[in-house]
């Protein structure tokens, strides 16, 4: 037994050894297509030499390949025009720079779609121990580490709870959206249609919303209506912008509307907390208003500030050329309902919280919390369950006016996934 582990620790040091090299090499190809063409030989090394690698070794293999042409389609980005200060002046909304319309751009933006769909679908299987009823292998993550919620959930919630893993893992990504749109020269730039660079991170969302669109119909979670007419409208932009000829517009902006998926990560912890019984914690508490918070700022904020920006100065240019409408279009969707949801769903939630459980006078004069674990966490759950704070909770919750009558059933609420859903583009 020792030689066998001692032979697999050494197996996993060679493996990460390895690994690290690849990802050296992967880094340093960002900056030369020449040395992203070799690395993939590394790439294929690693396949060969570990078959647990194999996913993971076959998505690097495909970062390198679109490195490489992605690098390569930067060369003429310099001679673009660029708009100064935002006149429109003799503006061209059907005019591409040769850098964006180089041979290799649909591929280049395709292969980075496929590379998007294969990490997020990836996360999506560490996640749950039997993704789509099995017919993936799963690792099973959520399992491991909070069996006892896990257990408790039926399929469609677990699907459900998987997916907020690579939802959160997009809300991160999409960041390089920044960097990326400084590094093209664009920034607070609202007309510019020549940024490369923020091509990749708009092919890898295509990926992303292609997933969790298949997680949507398959699973149909609550709300999953929602969801389908979300990411069609989501999807839509960014699609037009890096896959229909001469069709690239307003990169600042879709790179800045994007952004608002940082509410996501607050929002998905949050119902990590409600699945898991810890909404009776600090913790909680300050997720609950932090969500909130972030949603003010995330999703009203900014998104008011790039619509008026839209409207002042894109309009004028853009006119009603067609791809330029359907980004209208969802620039308005995606505003009127971050909204609706911050003034009929987020607010009454946050003020019921603040005001307490809503119990009679007779209740609340007779009222003493059923503890059965006997150290006061259970009534502490009623408590706040009967706040209005946890949306989607399987801690127990009082139904009736009676305050024993308790069920473990969860409470059919609008999911917090479901608000961000109508808040993110």
């Amino acid at each position: 037994m020792a030689k066998r582990k001692r032979i697999r620790i050494n197996s996993s040091v060679v493996n990460i050894h390895r690994l690290a090299l690849s990802l050296w090499v992967y880094i340093a190809s960002i900056k030369s297509a020449e040395l992203a063409e070799s690395s993939s030989f590394i790439t294929v090394d690693i396949i060969i030499m570990t078959r647990r690698m194999v996913p993971f070794g076959a998505s690097l293999l495909l970062f390198s390949l679109c490195a490489s042409l992605t690098r390569a389609q930067m060369g003429n980005q310099k001679d673009c025009v660029k708009f100064e200060n935002n006149v429109c002046g003799d503006f061209d909304p059907n005019f591409l720079c040769s850098g964006l319309e180089g041979d290799h751009r649909f591929l280049a933006n395709a292969l980075w779609v496929v590379f998007g769909f294969i990490l997020f679908m990836t996360c999506f299987c560490i996640t749950h121990d039997g993704p789509f009823g099995g017919k993936l292998k799963g690792y099973g993550l959520m399992k491991k580490w909070y069996p006892k919620a896990w257990e408790t959930m039926d399929e469609v919630n677990r699907g459900d709870i998987a997916s907020r893993l690579h939802s959160s893992l997009h809300a991160i990504v999409v960041l390089g959206n920044i960097p990326a749109l400084a590094s093209c020269g664009i920034w607070g730039d609202p007309l510019a249609n020549n940024c490369r660079s923020v091509e990749v991170f708009f092919s890898i969302t295509v990926g992303y919303f292609l997933f969790d669109f298949i997680v949507v119909l398959y699973y149909k979670m609550a709300f999953w209506q929602v969801f389908v007419i979300h990411h069609c409208c989501a999807i839509s932009p960014y699609f037009i912008n890096n896959f229909i000829p001469n069709s690239s517009n307003c990169n600042y902006l879709l790179g800045l509307f994007i952004q608002v998926e940082i509410a996501t990560l607050v929002l998905n912890y949050q119902n990590l907390l409600e699945v898991t019984e810890q909404t009776n914690t600090p913790k909680y508490r300050v997720t609950f208003y932090g969500a909130y918070v972030t949603w003010i700022l995330a999703r009203l904020v900014l998104p008011i500030y790039i619509v008026v920006l839209m409207v002042d100065v894109v309009m004028p240019c853009y006119k009603t050329t067609w791809y330029a409408v359907v980004a209208y279009g969802c620039g308005f969707f995606v505003l009127t309902f971050c909204t609706i949801v911050f003034l009929f769903i987020m607010t009454p939630d946050v003020i019921t919280h603040l005001r307490g459980p809503p119990l009679d006078n007779n209740t609340a004069k007779d009222f003493t919390p059923v503890d059965e674990a006997g150290d006061g966490s259970n009534a502490a759950a009623v408590e706040l369950q009967e706040t209005g704070a946890s949306r989607k909770s399987w801690a127990p919750s009082r139904l009736t006016g009676d305050a024993e009558a308790l069920t473990s059933e969860p409470r059919i609420h609008f999911r917090s996934r479901g608000a961000s859903a109508l808040g993110h583009v």
